[in-house]
């Protein structure tokens, strides 16, 4: 008997026994792969709904006839982390590579929306971008795909 390629699947040739055992193998295996998608699926919808609501309240903050808008550029050092002196503390605070870039497609983390107290993380809860006193952090981590203070120039637009 054959197996599929991707989920090891049966597939029975014409002088093969087809087996109650091996449809019920099969179809755990595609059970724990629905399972694995839907799972995939809630955490990619938690992380999106997650992402608008920092945007609604990143509008909300420009909204404000009060509000300030600086924006700036730094260059990334490659240490661990670097703080970035803008002599106010932000409201809100938006990063990324030069060029525009938050996320590249395999999950490397280039910039994002931060708040007081409620810094970008990524999906394993590690700090990408702080909002601290006067200023911001922002910080390189090769294991956890964190670039946002590699050394390139970066991007900012931060509210007072």
């Amino acid at each position: 008997m054959e197996h599929t390629s991707n989920y090891n699947l049966s597939q029975w040739a014409g002088e093969d026994r087809i087996l109650r055992e091996d449809f019920n193998a099969d179809n755990a295996k595609i059970e724990a792969a629905l399972a694995n998608a839907t799972t995939a699926l809630a955490q990619e919808s938690a992380a999106r709904a997650a992402s608008d609501t920092n945007l609604q309240n990143l509008v909300s903050a420009l909204s404000s006839s009060s509000a300030k808008l600086h924006f700036g550029t730094y260059i990334g050092n490659n240490a661990s982390s670097q703080t970035i002196s803008l002599g106010f503390t932000p409201s809100a605070l938006l990063v990324c590579i030069a060029g525009g870039i938050f996320t590249n497609k395999d999950g490397s983390q280039y910039g994002g929306l931060a708040f007081p107290n409620k810094p970008c993380v990524t999906s394993k809860n590690v700090a990408i971008i702080q909002i601290v006193t006067n200023g911001f952090t922002v910080y390189y981590d090769v294991v956890n795909t964190i670039y946002t203070n590699t050394n390139c120039e970066f991007y900012y637009i931060a509210v007072e």
